[in-house]
């Protein structure tokens, strides 16, 4: 049977979910028809199309007030005959209607269930978040763990003297958005203990400024680039001695399935998804989180012992291919998407 689904996604330009939206849509519609609703803004709905997925931009303000949306959403559905709609996250969830067709949850965080009511079946990407939407009351069958796949085009290392990077110190690469949650403070504070290592840092966000300003106080204006929002960071992870995800909150970390999938080493806190993922000393290095001193440790570790690094990479770089190469996952998800129009 040949189904269609409405993939409605509010997210902004940048981050995992749309990342791995981007991804995933283009590829889904090379084997059953998609339908992807997003905001006009960027370049996401123009790459979409390009792709040759029919694509609808709207809006998305208030969730219960902006009834243009939620009308246009349902008048789309309606019009492209799909047989399930997918609300990634909690904004689009309460704007994509029901009786149109079986609505699915694809949650990336720890949301508000209240948000998701009106769902029938449950996309959680990892095992914590699947506990997570099961303490809400909903019943286990009806829950689908299914993780991200990452880009895995090969790239060449870059230059690091293109960044006045020495080309034999160590490098440390990491990425995100400059928030927070994803704990580039205690990572500037760790690297004043790995003496002569130097830091690239990837992304844009509102903790910039306070960010540089602490690498100056800290006196590492010398070795950390500050390189700006980079995608892909395939390059940048083949460049690296070692990535480094010194998150305080992750729900997954997609991150680390790009550092997995590109065989570069990581060092990561032991939150939420990258402690699910991560075979401590197999797959990578877990640290305490917010522990600027053992986080330290665990790259002054890999930093310092090139057989750990490789053994690191290559068990990492496995355990991807067997768990979440992008054919297992597009598998997964057509046999999720079967079983949610079939018995909706």
């Amino acid at each position: 049977m040949t189904v269609k689904v409405g993939q409605i996604l509010a997210g902004r330009a940048h981050g995992g979910a749309e990342l791995f939206y981007d991804r995933l849509v283009p590829a889904l519609h090379r084997r059953l028809p998609q339908v992807a609703i997003v905001r006009p803004e960027g370049t996401r709905a123009e790459s979409l199309a390009a792709a040759g997925v029919p694509t609808y931009p709207f809006r998305f303000g208030a969730r219960h007030l902006d009834w243009r949306t939620r009308f246009g959403i349902a008048r789309t559905l309606r019009r492209e005959g799909a047989d399930l709609a997918i609300a990634w996250m909690s904004r689009a969830s309460p704007l994509t209607p029901s009786g149109i067709c079986p609505v699915a949850a694809r949650l990336g965080g720890f949301y508000a269930m209240r948000n998701f009511r009106h769902c029938r079946r449950f996309n959680p990407i990892t095992e914590g978040l699947a506990r997570h939407v099961a303490a809400a009351g909903v019943p286990r069958d009806r829950i689908h763990v299914i993780g991200n796949f990452v880009d895995e085009t090969d790239a060449e290392p870059l230059d690091r003297g293109a960044f006045d990077t020495p080309g034999d110190a160590p490098l440390l690469f990491t990425c995100g958005r400059l928030h927070a949650n994803k704990g580039f403070d205690v990572f500037l504070h760790a690297l004043t203990r790995v003496p002569g290592a130097y830091a690239w840092i990837a992304g844009d966000g509102p903790l910039e400024a306070s960010l540089r300003a602490l690498c100056t106080r800290l006196g590492l204006d010398g070795r950390v680039r500050f390189l700006g929002w980079r995608a892909p960071v395939n390059a940048f992870l083949r460049t690296a001695d070692a990535f480094v995800c010194p998150s305080r909150h992750e729900p997954h970390g997609n991150i680390v399935l790009e550092a997995w999938a590109h065989r570069c080493p990581i060092v990561a806190t032991d939150t939420h998804g990258p402690a699910e993922l991560i075979e401590h000393g197999r797959t990578g290095w877990l640290c305490a989180n917010e522990d600027a001193d053992d986080m330290a440790r665990g790259i002054g570790q890999v930093l310092a012992d090139g057989t750990l690094a490789a053994e690191l990479a290559e068990a990492a770089r496995a355990r991807y291919a067997e768990r979440f190469s992008r054919a297992r996952i597009l598998d997964r998800y057509e046999e999720f998407i079967d079983i949610a129009v079939r018995n909706p």
